[in-house]
């Protein structure tokens, strides 16, 4: 029976290692050291693993997130195979948009099929539940131009001309509230440039009837107002 071999150095006896040759001894004792030296690099690793693995939220700045508990668990098998089809699921009511009623259609047209789609013969009858589709479109957009007309009139008394005047509408923007609302909603809100915002108006307006908007900017006069009849600038003179 074989003697069970030495688990250190100190196991060997005097004797044994005095018979070693000196290359054995020397390789032993280098290698003895080389193990050592990774022991104790191992030994400093494991120690900072382990420190590591100690550290969460609560005593380190990692987030909560990063904790070992709330680390992503793979599903099991078993969830994956209770998922659901994709596509609707049985008995969930649909979103299907809501028809508009019939008196807001503008209009209302019937479509019959002339011949059956099996033999070819002529088909009579109505259906009392027709397949129904609506179309939604916007309206045209036409241009609601209101023209104001400041007539001057003269005096058969004195002979002044007295023109009527309204400082809203003369000093005011030559655009109303919507158009105004519209340009400051693209070019705000949206941040179109002036030019595309201009364009997008220019574009809108009926081609016999199109007039550029060009600058969409007030249109200030002057507190005077030329006479036609005179040729002069005279004074607005209120009546």
């Amino acid at each position: 029976m074989m003697e069970p071999l030495p688990v250190s150095i100190e196991q060997i006896s005097d004797s044994e290692w005095v018979e070693t040759p000196e290359s054995v001894k020397r390789y032993l004792l280098g290698r003895i050291e080389q193990l050592e030296r990774q022991y104790e690099e191992l030994k400093a690793e494991n120690a900072m693993l382990r420190e590591q693995l100690r550290r969460n939220s609560q005593n380190s700045s990692k987030p909560p997130s990063q904790d070992q508990g709330n680390r992503f668990k793979p599903k099991a098998k078993q969830e994956k195979e209770k998922k659901k089809p994709r596509g609707g699921q049985l008995g969930h009511e649909g979103h299907e948009g809501k028809f508009y009623p019939l008196e807001a259609c503008e209009t209302v047209t019937e479509h019959y099929p002339e011949r059956c789609i099996n033999c070819g013969g002529r088909l009579q009858g109505k259906d009392p539940e027709p397949y129904r589709v609506q179309q939604v479109e916007i309206p045209p957009v036409v241009p609601v131009v209101r023209e104001h007309r400041f007539h001057a009139l003269k005096c058969a008394c004195c002979g002044v001309r007295t023109r009527a005047w309204d400082e809203v509408i003369i000093n005011g923007c030559r655009y109303g509230e919507r158009i105004v609302s519209t340009v400051g909603l693209l070019s705000g809100q949206y941040r179109q440039s002036h030019r595309m915002v201009q364009g997008l108006l220019d574009d809108n307006q009926p081609t016999e009837e199109r007039q550029p908007f060009g600058g969409l900017a007030k249109d200030h006069e002057g507190a005077s107002v030329q006479s036609r009849g005179s040729g002069v600038s005279v004074p607005v003179v209120f009546a």
